[in-house]
């Protein structure tokens, strides 16, 4: 594994865990709409860990992000919040309607890191990417609150079926 050398591709990295995260959920729904939105949202969260690992090999760029990173302690309180959440994103299974509830959560996370990060960064040229990114956050977050609101079980007993399955793959039972 290569070992990461900068901030943009730490960041980076957690992007590609976001897009591992969505992928695996749209996969194992059986809920079209839900299949489509979260295959989206990983895919353009695959573009934004390509974009910031660009953003990587660009010295200029690279040094403006690091001096906003580590020169800064309002950011740090969310970058630890969002590498935290991505062990629990990627371990995570349960119902969709825990999923929703997880992908919220870190979305949030998401967007007051981006959030911090733009408010340290210096360079406008650089604001304005980050300005961007936290704009895609922001519309995945309304996206998944969306599909959160709309969602319904077929059947109640289809709900309990679903989690019955995630708790045996788990390991645990249902009484």
């Amino acid at each position: 594994m290569k070992k990461l050398t900068t901030f943009a591709e730490s960041v980076a990295a957690l992007e590609l865990a976001s897009a591992e995260f969505y992928g695996k959920q749209a996969s194992m729904t059986r809920n079209q709409n839900t299949r489509n939105i979260l295959g989206s949202i990983a895919e353009e969260e695959v573009r934004h860990a390509l974009f910031l690992s660009s953003m990587a090999g660009d010295p200029a760029l690279s040094t403006a992000l690091e001096k906003a990173a580590f020169n800064s302690g309002p950011i740090l309180g969310p970058l630890i919040a969002l590498d935290e959440g991505m062990e629990r994103r990627i371990t995570f299974s349960g119902t969709e309607r825990d999923i929703f509830d997880l992908a919220l959560a870190l979305e949030r996370e998401s967007l007051l890191f981006y959030k911090a990060l733009f408010d340290a960064i210096e360079p406008r040229a650089i604001k304005a990417v980050i300005r961007d990114l936290f704009a895609k956050e922001r519309d995945h977050f309304g996206r998944i609150r969306d599909l959160r609101a709309s969602w319904r079980p077929l059947t109640l007993l289809e709900d309990r079926i679903e989690m019955q399955a995630y708790l045996v793959a788990d390991g645990e039972r249902m009484y």
